[in-house]
């Protein structure tokens, strides 16, 4: 089990904790990426891994603050990878850098 691991629970936590700020001071709309793949892995190389965790702290993101609008993102183009994560979440839109940085 994935989410029982202590470094990837420690990112969910940290995750809501921080949106647990935006939240207290108004903030009704986040957007949950990931920051560790480089910019130059490009589309469909996103480590799986990345791809769990970014469920798991968005799940819990949206367990938490049901009503807030919440977007993902994974850098390097991966608009793919994150849209049936972002559809499980109930995300209420998906970044996408493909059209702005695809070929470079």
């Amino acid at each position: 089990n994935i989410a029982a691991i202590p470094f990837v629970k420690l990112l969910v936590d940290r995750a809501v904790n921080e949106v647990d700020i935006y939240v207290a001071n108004g903030i009704k709309c986040v957007e949950v990426e990931n920051v560790a793949a480089p910019y130059f892995i490009g589309p469909g190389n996103c480590p799986w891994e990345e791809l769990v965790i970014l469920f798991l702290a968005t799940r819990a993101i949206r367990s938490k603050y049901p009503q807030l609008m919440i977007g993902m993102h994974v850098l390097s183009a991966n608009e793919l990878e994150v849209l049936p994560l972002a559809i499980a979440c109930g995300a209420f839109f998906v970044r996408s850098e493909a059209t702005l940085f695809h070929g470079i």
